[in-house]
């Protein structure tokens, strides 16, 4: 069980925490809004370190859901409110800012950057309902949004996912209005599929677990 835990200055408002990743080295990556930080502990819940992150004026909720480990080593974090993408060493240190945009000011911006293989960030778009994947120079190389797929509505986008087939897993959160809870995307933006079932207000995120760690007769998980 991890409790948030203190951090530097003073703060005694309220504190979230909505995403977590398991490190290669057994380590846990909590993602904690309130005072912005990540905190990495051990399998005892134990704490091993503590990286502070940029500030935001924004409230808690609209501050930091998830943060993700790039192949580099590098944090990626996704600032829901502000509409901006901070990747941090481990020392805290800003090494690169990715800024999202739009028209409408009181949009939620992004809810998750993910570091991919080719030195890209994939970075869903919340309230845009857009996915958007930027190179590191913070440039737009590749889109999708509600007017790429008729007939589905992406509405507010939240997990995400980029396959090994380079396909691309979208969750649309939809605040209980979409119809598609999640799908499956080519990089030609064709449909592979969708999850409709009215059994889901909306769906934040999707762990995909690798089909050597299934087994297909029993349905377990190792």
């Amino acid at each position: 069980t991890y409790q948030p835990v203190e951090s530097v200055g003073e703060y005694d408002g309220k504190r979230e925490v909505h995403g977590c990743q398991l490190l290669a080295n057994g380590h846990i990556l909590i993602s904690e809004a309130g005072i912005p930080q990540l905190v990495e502990i051990d399998a005892n819940g134990q704490v091993i370190k503590i990286i502070s992150l940029p500030p935001t004026k924004q409230e808690v909720h609209l501050q930091i859901h998830m943060a993700r480990v790039g192949p580099e080593g590098n944090y990626w974090v996704a600032y829901l409110g502000d509409g901006v993408i901070y990747a941090v060493n481990e020392d805290g240190k800003v090494i690169n800012t990715i800024e999202v945009k739009t028209a409408d000011a009181n949009t939620q911006l992004a809810y998750e950057a993910l570091p991919l293989n080719n030195g890209n960030v994939l970075v869903s778009g919340a309230g845009t309902g857009k996915v958007m994947e930027f190179n590191p120079s913070g440039e737009l190389v590749w889109e999708i949004s509600k007017d790429d797929l008729p007939g589905i509505d992406l509405q507010w986008i939240a997990g995400i996912d980029r396959l090994p087939n380079n396909n691309t897993i979208i969750c649309d959160w939809g605040n209980g209005q979409s119809v598609v809870k999640a799908l499956e995307i080519t990089p030609n933006k064709e449909i592979v599929w969708q999850l409709t079932n009215p059994a889901f207000k909306g769906i934040s995120r999707i762990q995909v677990i690798p089909v050597e760690y299934c087994s297909v007769a029993t349905g377990e998980i190792y």
